[in-house]
């Protein structure tokens, strides 16, 4: 099986096919379809959170709604 499309691309945090803010739209389906949705989503987009804070080392204002907001019930796509 080949590498799944939309990956991020470290230390930058964009999207290696698209080029946006990783998780871009198509990334954030594929994970949801994967995990299911719900904590398993939840519990993976925190651990990218992680990563994320461990490469930029600094504040980076919208980056709890770009990876961890969007998994909640109601949270935007």
């Amino acid at each position: 099986m080949g590498q799944a499309e939309h990956q991020p691309k470290r230390p930058e945090w964009t999207c290696e096919d698209c080029g946006l803010n990783w998780p871009c739209q198509p990334a954030r389906d594929r994970l949801r379809s994967e995990t299911g949705g719900g904590l398993a989503l939840g519990m993976l987009m925190w651990s990218y959170f992680e990563d994320f804070f461990g490469d930029i080392k600094t504040r980076s204002d919208g980056a709890f709604d770009r990876f961890i907001g969007w998994t909640r019930p109601g949270g935007s796509s």
